[in-house]
C-alpha cells in the first residue's frame, strides 16, 4: 500500500517544507498519481471495460470503490504494477525537483503563527448559478515550473492547456479534461 505522508516528503528531500506547503504538496502528489494512473489503465481497457469501470466511479462511495478494485483485480491483473511504477517514476521526477522546491519554500516570506492569525469563517465555494457577463482571461507565458505542470496535462490527454490571468490578476491554469468538453480554471499552488 502507498504512503502519502510526511515520511514521503522527508525521503523526497522535503521534509523542510512548512505544514501548508506538505499538505499542498501531497495533494498535488496524490492527484498527479491518480491522474496518470487513471490515463495509463484506461489506456489498456477497451470501450466496453472503460464503461463499465467509470460505472463504479461514478457511483461513488466505498461499496463501489471496493467494487472498482475487484473489478481491476479480474479484468486488469496488472494495475498494482502500473501503481507501483507510476508511483516510483513520480517519485524520481519530485525528488529530483526538490532543490529547487526548497530553494522557493524559503524564499517565500514566513507564515504568521497561529496566534496572530484571525479567526475567519469561511464558506464553502458554490459556483455562480448564473453569471451577467463571462469572465475575461488573457493567456500569458508560463514560468518553467508552470511548464512542467502544463506538460504534466498534455501527457495525460489534457487539452487547450494554458496558463492565463483573469481580471483581478490571478494566475490560472486553464485546461480542458479529455472527455469534458468545458474549460476549467484552477489555480497553481
Amino acid at each position: 500500500m502507498l504512503k502519502l505522508d510526511n515520511n514521503l516528503l522527508q525521503e523526497l528531500g522535503l521534509g523542510g517544507l512548512p505544514e501548508d506547503q506538505k499538505k499542498a504538496m501531497l495533494q498535488h502528489i496524490y492527484e498527479t498519481l491518480e491522474l496518470r494512473v487513471g490515463t495509463q489503465l484506461a489506456n489498456q481497457m477497451t470501450d466496453k471495460q472503460l464503461e463499465e469501470f467509470e460505472r463504479f466511479i461514478d457511483a461513488g462511495g466505498d461499496q463501489n470503490q471496493a467494487q472498482a478494485l475487484q473489478w481491476l483485480e479480474a479484468n486488469l491483473p496488472n494495475y498494482k504494477q502500473v501503481v507501483n511504477d507510476v508511483f516510483e517514476a513520480l517519485k524520481g521526477e519530485v525528488g529530483a525537483m526538490a532543490p529547487q522546491i526548497m530553494a522557493t519554500a524559503q524564499q517565500q516570506p514566513a507564515i504568521a503563527q497561529p496566534q496572530d492569525v484571525p479567526q475567519v469563517t469561511t464558506q464553502p465555494y458554490q459556483q455562480p448559478q448564473a453569471m451577467t457577463s463571462a469572465p475575461v482571461y488573457n493567456v500569458v507565458e508560463a514560468s518553467p515550473e508552470e511548464q512542467k505542470t502544463i506538460q504534466l496535462y498534455v501527457d495525460n490527454g489534457y487539452k487547450d492547456v494554458a496558463m492565463v490571468v483573469d481580471t483581478a490578476g490571478q494566475r490560472l491554469l486553464r485546461s480542458r479534461a479529455p472527455l469534458d468538453s468545458d474549460l476549467t480554471y484552477k489555480p497553481l499552488g
